[in-house]
């Protein structure tokens, strides 16, 4: 009897809407929606499965799920591409600015040096600067200078820097540019090595010396004339040196010999100086002389 059905009585009330009604011998669920006609003198009711009501409301909302996924998917992969990118040009920075600090630390003292070259007249003072300078800059414990002897036979100079007083008596006697020493200024060349304690071509290091490993040696040449060396060992922060540190020991390599040739064109100025005030000396002694014996006639 449709006239028990509850949506049924509301529309023979005239009443028109939607209802949600439960079929317990079929286990299903449905809506109606109802809607009185007055003027016809009837109603129509009409039954959907609630499934299938809203089976398109299911589907959009599926599609739009599902887009809202691919869409966050698609922000989180652009946040991470663009926070790479930022970490990426951050670090970028830091390097620059890094790089830039070593540069001009580098060009200052570089600076240093061409102005200690024209207003230091003392060799060993200036050597001195120089291999302070190339143990800064090259990042390096030790460092030091070889002069040769203007026979070549041996070194006739010799300046360190970053060894105490204490380890220098120790040591006792300087090198006499035997070994790779006289490797570099044989071959006028440049020699960098992981380990010094293991290359063949070192002669060995005197009791008390303390030990070295990374070594960085040049030839310390001026217009095919070779000086003498400089040379840094242990690098700080790293198993050997670059070819950047290299490059930049041949630029002091540089320096030292232009202060090598002004010391000893110098000391060749001094010498011909002393040479013509002794002859000078000597004319007047021997002019005197000769008039003393013409008023003695």
């Amino acid at each position: 009897d449709y006239a028990e059905i509850e949506v049924v009585r509301r529309l023979l009330r005239g009443e028109s809407g939607a209802a949600r009604v439960n079929n317990p011998v079929e286990g299903t669920v449905r809506l109606s929606a109802y809607q009185m006609l007055p003027s016809l003198g009837w109603g129509v009711v009409v039954y959907r499965d609630k499934n299938l009501a809203f089976e398109g409301a299911y589907r959009i909302i599926a599609v739009s799920g599902a887009m809202a996924l691919l869409f966050m998917g698609a922000l989180a992969v652009l946040g991470t591409v663009a926070l790479r990118r930022h970490r990426q040009r951050a670090a970028a920075l830091e390097d620059l600015a890094e790089r830039t600090g070593q540069h001009t630390e580098r060009l200052n003292a570089l600076l240093e040096v061409s102005l200690t070259l024209t207003t230091e007249l003392s060799l060993e003072r200036v050597l001195a600067r120089i291999a302070d300078a190339a143990r800064r800059l090259l990042g390096a414990r030790y460092a030091a200078i070889g002069v040769r002897a203007v026979d070549g036979a041996s070194l006739d100079q010799f300046v360190t820097a970053g060894m105490d007083e204490t380890t220098k008596a120790a040591i006792g006697h300087l090198p006499t540019g035997k070994g790779l020493l006289g490797l570099l200024i044989a071959k006028q060349c440049a020699i960098r090595i992981r380990d010094l304690m293991s290359d063949p071509r070192a002669s060995g290091f005197p009791p008390g010396h303390p030990p070295m490993h990374s070594f960085l040696g040049v030839s310390i040449a001026w217009r095919g004339q070779v000086h003498g060396n400089l040379y840094v060992t242990e690098k700080e922060g790293a198993e050997e040196f670059s070819d950047a540190d290299e490059g930049l020991a041949l630029m002091l390599a540089a320096h030292a010999a232009v202060a090598i040739e002004n010391a000893r064109a110098f000391g060749r100025v001094q010498q011909l100086s002393e040479d013509l005030a002794r002859k000078e000396r000597l004319a007047a002694l021997g002019r005197l002389a000769g008039g003393v014996s013409h008023e003695i006639r």
